[in-house]
């Protein structure tokens, strides 16, 4: 087992991961003491062909901030990928931290804003990021944790391939402004799949929990439907706050539970 400590951003700054150096160990473990972290252009969380991910925090007392477009590099698309395969999936656990998108740029350089183009559902050439995807889980869990993106097309949290999965007592914030962005999204394969006792505050027409089951192509032979299984997935005891695109955000006052 390797394990990372991060105790101040040096320590985080250290880790100093890219495209190229994937962390990769059979188990791996990132625990984050206790102030403010900030993910730059320097340094990824991304986790190639492990077997057991967890990374964890002392709870509101932790905050972890990204925001420069940089951060992208690596993937392209994810601020922190958890990534196992179809034969040796990974197991995770995310828990006790906050995660937030820093839109002033005084926490490291700020991803664009949503221009008018990416606002109000009008996403021509839109490019979706995720805060978190996971390829290829087989135990996952994620408690107490609380993930906000105000202003940026990016989606919470994304899963390819999943089972056995619980997340409980999180808090997902999604302004996104458009319909390019999600807080919680499932496809391909998902099985047995708790959500409960969780926070959605979601601005903007797209999915605040979706699940996708339906077929798709194999791309290196378009005439074969590959066809995916969803089973036993379980949504409750969530409180879930929504209001459409077009609408001041008035957080006090959200539409919906």
């Amino acid at each position: 087992m390797i394990e990372f400590k991060i105790q101040n951003q040096k320590d985080l700054d250290a880790l100093n991961q890219g495209s190229k150096n994937p962390m990769t160990a059979d188990e791996i473990q990132v625990c984050f003491g206790k102030g403010e972290f900030y993910i730059t252009r320097n340094v990824s969380l991304f986790f190639y062909g492990c077997k057991k991910v967890s990374i964890t925090g002392c709870g509101k007392d932790t905050i972890i901030y990204f925001g420069n477009k940089t951060n992208f590099e690596y993937d392209p698309d994810s601020v922190i990928k958890i990534s196992g395969s179809e034969n040796v999936p990974v197991s995770a656990n995310i828990s006790d931290l906050v995660i937030r998108y820093d839109s002033t740029g005084k926490k490291g350089e700020s991803l664009p804003e949503a221009t008018t183009d990416w606002k109000l559902g009008n996403e021509n050439g839109s490019k979706k990021e995720y805060l978190i995807k996971c390829y290829f889980v087989k135990g996952f869990t994620m408690t107490n944790v609380e993930t906000e993106l105000n202003d940026v097309i990016c989606t919470n949290l994304d899963f390819r391939d999943c089972e056995d999965v619980e997340i409980n007592d999180c808090k997902f914030v999604n302004n996104s402004l458009c319909r390019e962005a999600g807080c919680v999204w499932m496809r391909g394969n998902v099985v047995n799949v708790s959500v409960h006792d969780n926070e959605f505050y979601k601005y903007g027409n797209d999915e605040l929990f979706a699940v996708w089951n339906n077929g798709k192509q194999d791309d290196s032979d378009l005439k074969k439907d590959i066809y995916v299984t969803s089973r036993n997935i379980s949504f409750c005891r969530n409180n879930a706050y929504y209001k459409p695109n077009g609408e001041e955000i008035e957080k006090s006052r959200w539409g919906g539970k």
